[in-house]
């Protein structure tokens, strides 16, 4: 249960991120559809999850999960750091709707010296303004916990598009995220 706790924020934001084919299934009530959209959310998360990422660690019960990586799947994040395409910095950069949202720091952390710290993330805005999963790396974090939450955060952010030359494209962010208590 505590696993499921720590993933569902990735989860939700996978789904979010995903694209839904087929009809929609018809449901007897709201909250049974909300229940079947987690367990859907959840099972694309297990499928993007691949060995040595992030969130693998986190399924495997390792703690502290692995500070650095991928959050997700680490041969398709490499092959978004080869991307040449992205290297171009656009006009209009992309700009983060609203604020990044964390959820508190774990009780494990608040009495350790990683209770504050800087985490820096690198991941790929799309052109409909979402982040591509598959791309949102850890760069630096003093603490694998933290890395788990800015991961599920960066899944969940909502972007306007960067633009070059006034038309929509992909686009590298890269951020760092303060961690403050």
């Amino acid at each position: 249960m505590k696993l499921r706790f720590l993933l569902s924020p990735l989860a939700l934001a996978v789904a979010c991120t995903s694209g839904r084919s087929g009809a929609p299934a018809a449901t007897p009530s709201p909250a049974i559809a909300a229940s079947a959209r987690a367990d859907s959310a959840l099972a694309s998360l297990q499928r993007l999850v691949a060995a040595g990422s992030i969130v693998a660690d986190v399924q495997l019960g390792r703690n502290p999960p692995t500070a650095v990586g991928a959050c997700l799947d680490p041969v398709a994040a490499a092959r978004f750091e080869l991307d040449r395409s992205l290297e171009l910095v656009p006009d209009q950069p992309p700009v983060m709707i609203g604020a990044l949202a964390l959820p508190p720091l774990p009780e494990s952390l608040r009495s350790s010296e990683a209770r504050t710290g800087v985490v820096l993330a690198r991941w790929v805005v799309d052109t409909t303004g979402t982040t591509i999963p598959a791309s949102v790396t850890i760069v630096s974090s003093p603490h694998g916990l933290m890395s788990v939450q800015v991961c599920g955060a960066i899944l969940a952010a909502r972007f306007t598009p960067a633009r070059d030359d006034g038309r929509v494209v992909r686009a590298r962010v890269e951020m760092p995220v303060r961690f403050v208590q």
